[in-house]
């Protein structure tokens, strides 16, 4: 069982607190210290049970002076808990309890702005990663291609895009949209490079497979897309999830590199094409898994702002998803 430590800070003369939170829902432990100016109470929560006893907390003290809730997740509590089933009371937050499996909602978007703010070691890591995958694909190494995916850098501002659609998050989208155009950059100027002094041959297998679009390739990154939020919401680590992404998204940039940089620009956009879709359909279905998480605002008015933003998202990814499956029909036809 995954747990999470909330640390709230409160008014001095706050009143009924524990009173409100037991008829509503089940708290393994708690405590209270008593300070001079505020009062500080720690919760011990099933980290599937933190957003809705949060959201309710911020709800119903959130406008006092000196609120905040520090949470914190917890390795191991010794001695060990013996925990006992309860039935949630109140409906509306059993509906809550049974939509939240999953972390915290703030703690999934910090989970997820960390890793899609860009930065140096973001640029490293894109640098590395490049680097061993061309390697990878000149040689048709496998083992090296899967090596530049583990590293996988491509995978937070991607699911930064999905989760930024979900809550309606302009700032978070523009950070993850100028994250992904730096990583692009980034790689595309070394694989051009490499491009340039290596000879590309297209019937290596490895780059030839990334040269054409098929169902599969649709298949392929609208689960990656989907294990990727799946992986974030659920707290689990995301080193195998990044391979999945990383599957979908950086073998074809570099490929698409390497081509240009060796100057055989016309089959280069076949590696363009593949890339496009993977990238529309990693979106699409991050943001469907977030929703299907019940990844949604606090606050009523910003969840019908977000309702409205992610509608308009979809439409435009789906609109770009149409146009790129009329030109993949016109290039390579219908494939199996």
């Amino acid at each position: 069982m995954a747990l999470r430590l909330a640390n709230i800070y409160l008014s001095k003369d706050s009143s009924g607190f524990f009173d409100d939170l037991r008829e509503k829902f089940n708290i393994i432990e708690h405590y209270q210290v008593e300070g001079k100016n505020r009062k500080e109470i720690k919760l011990l929560l099933d980290a599937e049970m933190a957003e809705p006893v949060l959201d309710f907390i911020e709800n119903r003290y959130g406008l006092q002076e000196g609120f905040r809730v520090i949470v914190t997740p917890v390795e191991a509590v010794i001695p060990r808990l013996e925990v006992e089933e309860k039935h949630v009371i109140d409906e509306d937050n059993q509906k809550s309890e049974s939509e939240a499996k999953r972390i915290y909602r703030e703690e999934l978007y910090e989970d997820i702005n960390s890793v899609s703010s860009g930065g140096r070691t973001f640029i490293l890591l894109v640098i590395l990663s490049a680097c061993v995958a061309a390697i990878g694909l000149l040689r048709s190494n496998v083992a090296i291609i899967i090596g530049a995916m583990v590293i996988a850098p491509l995978l937070g501002p991607n699911m930064g895009m999905a989760l930024a659609a979900t809550l309606g998050d302009s700032a978070l989208a523009k950070r993850s949209i100028k994250t992904i155009f730096t990583g692009i950059v980034f790689a595309l100027t070394i694989a051009i490079a490499l491009g340039w002094f290596a000879s590309v041959d297209v019937t290596n297998p490895e780059i030839t497979s990334r040269l054409q679009v098929s169902y599969a390739d649709f298949v392929l990154a609208l689960a990656s897309g989907a294990a990727g939020a799946l992986s974030f919401t659920s707290g689990a680590p995301g080193s195998l999830i990044g391979v999945m992404v990383a599957v979908a998204l950086l073998p074809p940039l570099m490929v698409f590199g390497l081509l240009v940089g060796d100057g055989q620009f016309q089959t280069s956009l076949n590696a363009l094409l593949l890339l496009m879709t993977n990238v529309v359909c990693v979106n699409i279905s991050g943001v469907a898994m977030f929703l299907y998480q019940g990844v949604r605002p606090n606050s009523w008015w910003d969840a019908e702002r977000a309702k409205k933003q992610t509608r308009i998202a979809i439409a435009v990814w789906m609109i770009l998803l149409a146009i790129l499956g009329i030109l993949i029909h016109l290039e390579f036809g219908l494939l199996a």
